[in-house]
Order: structure tokens, then C-alpha cells, then sequence
């Protein structure tokens, strides 16, 4: 069953139903097998989405996931998209429009799915962290050995509560909703944290899915001891490491609970790694899961052995590699030999765990060596108040070593921005930022990882962005 805060539950025999009406009324539209169909996940509730994207791949077409006007442009001018599903209130020039409830009105109902395993599945766009956001291909066959031990172990009925993830991202669209399908939980989307806790207060969770910045949000929320959450027995937090203090607060309220951090990348497809939080060095994103492989490769894209550092590289293994839609030149330097390059330094380590050292367009540059933005976050956790929203980042020099600029979320008149920043000016040593910003809000990608290239735009001169990094031995 799906069920959403803001629009009621969906049975799965239900949901089946629309569906079979999505695709005769798509079809009528003109849609066939190997076309292109856009569905608007900015203006659909995730059962809206879920009708909307399966009715499409029931014909055998291709649903194209976009976010806003950026993506939604994008798809246009990279496929042939003949039908846009979007919700109610909103209407554009270009394909054929349709909201939900035409999609679904009575007219008859499609017979059996046309999709063959080596069609095309969906076009995604990456969430964008370090850069412009980049469609995605997948097919069917790509994602059926994910869903199909999930489908053949499922035999306890589970109550999922998620909120945070984004259903227009792989790790929404594949890693929620298709694995939820198949596994036949009542699936539960909120769309902020005190949301969710709400709902789970009426309808208690086995489990939660959550990014970092939800888990965050949770930790706030729920206060020690509550009812429901000696329930919960797992929190899964997919988009990025779980801070330490998070961790903490989310053992201290949930009790019963192991908190499992996934890492993931769209371009991998169903490669994982998995950790259970707690355990482990605390820069390890876990052991590759079944059917995943990991690599490090050096510069020239030659694999390093291990121990030493280098760029990850996955693979699931047995399946084609996903690849970037109608781009073979970012396709050859991307997905070199069906690995799918990831942009993060790391390395493995002899017990066989992927330890990360941080995405290479973020790391800053400090005279006791590189360090990802997250490791700063965590001993600053410690600092600012807990109900301030804060990130940071790294900002280059002319010759020099980066200065660590902390962003507060607020305003400068709020008591809470004025004692943070009364903390952080009453540090000491080599993690004192030197840079402190209030801003009206961080903007974050759809996991809710900070952009911290759109925080520092306008910190950054032109000189700067061109300087040459120092190296360990510079002055």
C-alpha cells in the first residue's frame, strides 16, 4: 500500500487498477512502445507519481523524470517526449498535457504490459551536488535483479515511513519506491520530518528511510521515549554519511533500532554499500553489498591496489552499465569498462570496508591535509546550537591554503544566530572558521546534501578558481 500525508492510502490492488487506466489513456494519446513519456515530480504527490510513472512503463515507453523547468527542458530537447504528466494547477506549452485525474478517468483499462526486459526504463537526472544535473538511462533488466530477491523474501508485512528523499532521484524512484513495491510494505511519505512523526504517532513504523538532513530533522522532533519508536527496529539513511551526533540522538530515541547508512550513486544503478552506523571507522561507508563491486583507480583510470587512495569506482555486477542518455563522449570518460566513476576519493581498506575521504570537488585544503567538508560539520556539531541549521565549505586562496567558511541558517537578529556565532569566534586551532555567514537559507540538492558551491560563488574570485592547489610540501 502507498500512502501520503497529503492525499490519502493506496491499496496495491487499487493502485493496479489506475495504473491499467494510466496506460489505456496514454495509449490513446499516442504513446507506443519505445517512446517518451515526461511525468512532473515537483507537482505530483508520490502516489501521483507512482500512478503516473508505472501507467507509462506498462506501454513499454520511457518515463522521464523531471524537477521544475530546468529539467523538464532538458527532457525535451534530449528525447522525443510526446505526453508531459504533471499535477492540477499547472499547464505549459509543448507536448501533450495530463494531469492524474485524466489519466486515470473511466475509459477502459490497458491489457498486459508491453515493456520487454531491454527497454528503456526511465531517464533520471542526478541530483546535481557539484555540478549541473545529468539524465541518467536505465532499463528494465537493470533493475529486476534489485527487486527480484526482495519480492522473493518478502513475507513480513511492514509499515516504511520515509520523508526527505525526493521520488524524482534513483535513490527515490528506485531505491523507495520500486523497492517498496516489491516488497509489499505499506509505504508512508511525509513531507518534512515533524510530518512524519506525526503520522507515525497514529500510524507506528517498523522502519524509517531517511537522508542525513532528515535523520537530523527526526533527531529534533521526537522526543525520548515516545510510544511509537520502541516500534522502529531500522533507520536506513541513504544521500550521505549520518553525523555522529545525529547518530547519537537517533539511538537515544529509537532504542531497538539499527541505523544502516547506504551509499549509492544514480550512475551505479543497484551497486551498494552498506554500514551499520556505530560500527566501523568512522569515514567507512560500509562493505559492498551482494552482486556490487568497488575498484579505486588512479588518475589514468588504472586500479590501485588496496590501501591506497584513489577515485571509487562501482559495478553491479551480471547487469549492463547504466549510462549517461545520449551522451557517448561523457559516457567514454564516465563509465570506463561498465564501472561507473563516482567523483569521491577513498580507498579500501584490508578488512574489505570502502573507506571515503571525501568528493574531490569539495575537500578543503588545509596545512594538515585534505578533509571533506562533513568531518568539520561533525566537530562543529558540538558547537553551534542544536536548533541552528548550519554548513560548510572550503574557499581557495591566492597561494594559500583554504580558509573554512561556516554558513548559519537565520537571521542576524535571532539570539540563536548570535550565540553561535559567539561560539565559533571563541574557538581555538586549526578548525576556527575564518569565514562566518548568516544567510536566509541553504540551499540544498534533493537528498538534502548542501550546495556548497552556490554558498561560495560569491566568495570565490576568478583569480582564486584558477590558483593551483598547494601540495604538501608548499610553504
Amino acid at each position: 500500500m502507498l500512502a501520503d500525508t497529503a492525499g490519502g492510502e493506496l491499496s496495491s490492488v487499487r493502485l493496479l487498477d489506475l495504473v491499467r487506466r494510466g496506460a489505456f489513456r496514454l495509449h490513446a494519446e499516442g504513446v507506443r512502445r519505445g517512446g517518451f513519456v515526461a511525468v512532473d515530480t515537483t507537482s505530483l504527490t508520490w502516489r501521483e507519481v507512482a500512478i503516473g510513472y508505472l501507467s507509462v512503463v506498462w506501454l513499454g515507453a520511457a518515463a522521464v523524470l523531471t524537477a521544475g523547468e530546468v529539467s523538464e527542458r532538458s527532457a525535451r530537447e534530449l528525447a522525443d517526449v510526446s505526453v508531459l504528466v504533471r499535477g492540477a494547477g499547472r499547464r505549459s506549452a509543448g507536448p501533450a498535457w495530463l494531469c492524474v485525474e485524466e489519466l486515470i478517468a473511466a475509459g477502459g483499462h490497458f491489457g498486459a504490459p508491453l515493456a520487454e526486459p531491454d527497454d528503456l526504463l526511465d531517464i533520471v537526472f542526478t541530483s546535481g551536488t557539484t555540478g549541473s544535473p545529468k539524465p541518467v538511462a536505465s532499463r528494465h533488466t537493470q533493475w529486476t535483479g534489485l527487486v527480484r530477491p526482495e519480492i522473493l523474501a518478502s513475507q513480513v508485512r511492514r509499515v516504511v515511513a520515509h520523508t526527505g528523499i525526493p521520488v524524482g532521484v534513483s535513490g527515490g524512484l528506485h531505491g523507495v519506491l520500486l523497492h517498496h513495491l516489491a516488497r509489499g510494505v505499506t509505504s508512508r511519505c511525509a513531507p518534512t520530518a515533524a510530518a512524519l512523526a506525526a503520522s507515525c504517532r497514529d500510524h507506528p513504523a517498523d522502519e524509517l528511510h531517511l537522508t542525513p538532513h532528515a535523520a537530523s530533522g527526526v533527531a529534533r522532533v521526537v522526543a525520548p521515549r515516545e510510544p511509537w519508536a520502541r516500534r522502529v527496529v531500522i533507520i536506513r539513511v541513504v544521500g550521505g554519511p549520518v553525523p555522529e551526533a545525529v547518530a547519537q540522538a537517533l539511538a537515544e530515541r529509537f532504542t531497538r533500532a539499527r541505523v544502516v547508512s547506504v551509499y549509492a550513486l544514480t550512475e551505479g544503478g543497484a551497486a551498494l554499500c552498506v554500514k551499520v552506523v556505530g560500527g566501523g571507522h568512522r569515514d567507512s561507508v560500509g562493505r559492498p553489498v551482494a552482486g556490487t563491486e568497488v575498484r579505486v583507480l588512479d588518475a589514468d583510470g588504472r586500479e590501485l591496489p588496496a590501501g591506497e587512495v584513489g577515485e571509487l569506482a562501482v559495478r553491479a555486477s551480471g547487469t549492463a552499465p547504466l549510462a549517461y542518455f545520449r551522451d557517448e563522449s561523457m559516457n567514454r570518460d564516465w563509465f570506463p569498462g561498465g564501472w561507473a566513476r563516482s567523483g569521491d576519493l577513498g580507498f579500501v581498506d584490508p578488512g574489505g570496508e570502502v573507506r571515503l575521504v571525501g568528493r574531490v570537488k569539495e575537500l578543503i585544503f588545509l596545512r594538515g591535509g585534505r578533509l571533506p567538508p562533513e568531518y568539520v560539520e561533525e566537530i562543529l556539531f558540538r558547537r553551534i546550537p542544536e536548533e541552528v541549521e548550519f554548513a560548510v565549505a572550503g574557499v581557495p586562496t591566492a597561494g594559500g591554503w583554504d580558509r573554512i567558511a561556516v554558513f548559519l541558517r537565520g537571521s542576524d537578529s535571532s539570539p540563536e544566530i548570535g550565540e553561535a556565532k559567539r561560539r565559533l569566534a571563541d574557538m581555538t586551532g586549526p578548525f576556527r572558521p575564518q569565514i562566518v555567514r548568516v544567510v536566509p537559507e541553504i540551499p540544498r540538492a534533493p537528498f538534502g546534501k548542501p550546495l556548497r558551491r552556490v554558498l561560495t560563488q560569491d566568495l570565490v574570485t576568478s583569480v582564486d578558481q584558477v590558483t593551483r592547489r598547494p601540495t604538501a610540501d608548499s610553504p
